[in-house]
Parts: structure tokens; sequence; C-alpha cells
């Protein structure tokens, strides 16, 4: 019995789930970046009030006189940010007047030369900037150090120079909005996986039965599980497969029940024919009787599905045409083979054996002795048979699969054969999930091409 995990709802339930999933796994995320993300987590420079605070301290600076500006600049320091004021026509303020700004490389840098306007000049730099080196500012500490360096002229030519050592500030809202669509992407994808692998799951095991039922009609019901579609599907199947069991047990109980009446009157007939004091209406009456025997005991082997009886086995393909080979050669016929000399596959070695055998008489008895060659790939099997005799009507080639049927030009009740070796082979092909078919080749005879998947 094909069975899996057991899980219950209908597939709409589950696609809800999968999308509250994600969005509660998205949010989950989002709270452990701002937990865990750090100076990243932080709100962006826009929400913070710096710009703000910058541009005040600025204008507060501004509108002071001269000489108290120092101790302004001095008094607006933070513990994030200090302020330095710089007189004009000193070395620093001449060094940043002259010095190129180095941008960092985001849109928050930029936001804070655009709260002055034109008529102020600013300096930012990157942190770790390489390029800036000024004397010591008037508080001890390097014009430029590693952090972040914002300066603004003022119209006296003298500088307001504000500095972070560190960040305090988050990312920009672009770049914030990309980390969260990023999250929002990886965690819907693995979601999105994961449920799409437990949905597919139950139709894998679906295809699956339908395969087994296909090679073994007695294989067991499958377990009803997965979303509530499947399930009433799969117990659709299971109803239609016991049906069908039941149907080719009654069948071959009706079969059997038929052999036995007709065997019975068939023995009398035959008992009663020899009192026949013709001779050759006696030959004539067991003949027919011989042949009505071989109907019936042929159509109750192809009925009766001893193909299906037998267990699937490894087994070595080549060995079992080299048997059949042996046979006919037994017969004084010689049946060129070529192929690998090993090739194993899972099947019935005797029901392969029967029906590549009747394959093999048919052409032996009705064209010349064939050639024979296996095609292996990594999925399937193509034993051909190709022989050299008259070949067989277009119209015809898939008639002769059918039960009893026999050309009229080729067959006929001398040469033996009641019609159904071409039907057991194709019936056996096709228990084991693959096929026979014929065709008539360019330079006369027929090709048999079977085919046999790789198990």
């Amino acid at each position: 019995m094909l069975t899996g995990r057991k899980s219950h709802g209908s597939i709409a339930w589950r696609f809800a789930a999968t999308v509250a999933t994600v969005m509660a796994i998205t949010l989950a995320a989002q709270g452990l970046f701002l937990t865990f993300g750090g100076v990243w987590a932080q709100p962006p420079i826009q929400h913070t009030g710096i710009p703000d605070q910058v541009l005040e301290i600025v204008h507060i600076i501004e509108a002071a006189p001269p000489d108290v500006r120092p101790a302004l600049a001095d008094a607006a320091r933070s513990p994030n940010l200090s302020v330095s004021f710089i007189q004009a026509g000193s070395d620093v303020a001449r060094t940043l007047g002259d010095t190129r700004q180095v941008l960092p490389n985001s849109e928050e840098a930029q936001r804070l030369p655009r709260q002055f306007g034109p008529n102020y000049r600013t300096r930012i730099f990157a942190p770790d900037n390489p390029r800036l080196r000024v004397p010591l500012l008037p508080n001890g500490a390097p014009a430029v150090t590693p952090g972040y360096t914002f300066a603004v002229e003022l119209p006296d030519l003298s500088w307001v120079v504000l500095h972070a050592d560190h960040r305090f500030w988050g990312l920009d809202n672009r770049v914030r909005a990309a980390v969260v669509l990023t999250i929002l992407a990886l965690v819907t994808i693995v979601i999105s996986w994961l449920a799409a692998r437990q949905l597919a799951k139950p139709i894998q095991l679906f295809a699956d039965a339908i395969l087994l039922f296909g090679t073994n009609p007695k294989a067991a019901p499958m377990e009803e599980n997965g979303p509530a579609e499947f399930r009433a599907v799969i117990s659709a199947f299971n109803v239609m497969q016991d049906r069908i069991q039941k149907l080719m047990t009654y069948r071959t109980a009706m079969l059997a029940a038929i052999s036995h009446d007709l065997r019975t009157p068939l023995t009398r007939i035959r008992l009663r024919g020899e009192f026949i004091q013709d001779p050759s209406q006696q030959e004539k009456l067991f003949r027919d009787v011989d042949e009505l025997q071989e109907m019936i005991d042929g159509a109750l082997a192809f009925f009766r599905g001893d193909a299906q009886e037998e267990k699937l086995t490894p087994l070595d393909l080549p060995s079992i045409i080299q048997t059949l080979i042996d046979d006919f050669a037994d017969q004084g016929v010689t049946i060129p083979y070529s192929g690998p000399a090993r090739l194993h596959l899972l099947g019935r070695p005797a029901a392969l054996k029967r029906a590549i055998g009747n394959v093999i008489e048919n052409a032996v008895k009705y064209a010349t002795p064939p050639e024979i060659a296996i095609e292996a790939t990594e999925k399937q099997v193509t034993i051909t048979i190709r022989d050299g005799g008259p070949g067989i009507p277009e119209e015809s080639l898939e008639l002769v699969f059918n039960p009893f049927f026999r050309l009229e030009t080729s067959r006929n009740r001398a040469t033996g054969g009641v019609g159904l070796g071409l039907t057991a082979a194709q019936s056996i092909m096709r228990e084991h999930g693959g096929d026979v078919t014929l065709a008539n080749r360019a330079g006369g005879g027929v090709e048999v091409r079977v085919s046999l998947p790789r198990l």
C-alpha cells in the first residue's frame, strides 16, 4: 500500500495557511532584525531629527557674536555629536574651503546639504576618508577622524564642523525597503517551496499508485491522505480499483466454468467420432475438435492473466532472450542477436519470456527467422525484432493485436495458432508499463519494437 504522512484540510485552506505563515514569519524576521540589527535597525536619519538639529545648531552659532561662537559650539556638543567652530582665515578653514568633499554613496548623506540651500558651502566626508588631512581642531580633535563629518561655511568664511564618531541612525528608506523586500522574498520562496512540495507529495503518490495498478492489478488500495480534494480522488480511485479487481476475479471464474463445461462435450464429440466409418470425415471432425480445444486453451491462458500471478523480480533480459534463441536453435532456426550481454531490470521473467517468444515465433512461422537487437537508455529498454517477410498491410498493423485476428493471406488454420500470440505479448508488455508496436520495413519485412521501462 502506498502511504504518506497523514494531512488534512482542503487545498484552499492550505493556500490560506501558507499566506498566513509567510506573513507571520516575515513579521518575525523583521522583529529579529529590529532587535539584533544593531545600529542598522535604528530609524533612518530623516526620522531621527538630526538634520533639523544640525540646521538649528548652525543657525544659532551663525546668529551669535564671533567671540561666543566657540563656547556655543562646545555647549551644543552631545554624546553622539561633537561640534567645533573654525575661525575664518585659519589653516583649518582654508583647508576645508580648498578640499574637495568626498560624499558617502547614500541618499541619506546628501540630505544635510539640502537643508541649507545654495547660499552655504558645505562639505561632507565619508567615514575613514584618507584624502582629508588637516591640523587639529581647537578642541583637540582632528578635523576628520574615522566617522561622519559635516562642515558648513558661514557668510563670514568661518566654519561649523559637526562630527559623529559612530553611526547612531539607521538605513535610509530605500535601503530599508530593499532589506524588507529581500526578507519577504526569501521567506516567500522558502515557505512556498515547502508548501508546494507538501502539496505535490500526494499527487506523486497518486501517480505511483496508478502506475503500480497498471503493472499489478492486484495492488493494495492507496491510503487516503492529503487535502480533502485529493482524498476524494483517491477514494474514487480505490473504488474503481476494487471493482476492476472483482470483475477480473469474476471473469476468471466464469472462464474456468466455461472451460469445464466445453471440454466435456468436446470429449464426447471425439468419442463419438471414433464410430464414424468415413476416415476423411473422421479426420475433419477430429481436426475441428482439436482446433476448438486449442482455442479454448489459448483463450483461457490469455484471459486467466497468468502473468499477473507472477511477482516482479530482478532479471537479466539478454539471458531470457538467449534462452529463446537457444530453443529455436534446437529446432534448426538461427536467430542473430546484437546488444548488451547483461542488462538488469525489474519484471516477471516467465511472462516476458512468453511475450517475446510469441513475437519471435510469429516471425519464424509466418515470415523469416528474425534479427533481435536491444538498446537501453537510463529509463527505457527497447527490443527490436526484424524479419524479412512479406510485411503486413498498413490497415492491419493495429488489428493484429485484436484477439483471434488472423491475416488470411499469411495465416491459416493449417499453420496453427488462434490469433492470440501478439495480443498476449502486448498485454504482458503493457502490464510491465511498456508496449509493443509494429511497422513495415522499407526493404521488406516487419519491425516489432518492444519497449520496457527500467523500473
